[in-house]
């Protein structure tokens, strides 16, 4: 039975994931934003605004 190596297993998705962001730079902002709106994230500058907003209210 091989031996699960995870830090391998990561490197080569990191790896992978450059390239293909290489070749298409927005790719990536593109990708983020759709996991941000499919999992109802807001990005961090987001938040902080929101915060603000609560906190001077």
């Amino acid at each position: 039975m091989k031996k699960l190596d995870a830090v391998k297993m990561m490197r080569d998705i990191r790896d992978k994931l450059v390239e293909r962001y290489l070749e298409d730079p927005e790719l990536e902002t593109k990708e983020l934003e759709e996991i941000r709106r499919k999992y109802g994230l807001v990005e961090a500058k987001e938040r902080l605004n929101h915060t603000s907003d609560r906190s001077s209210g």
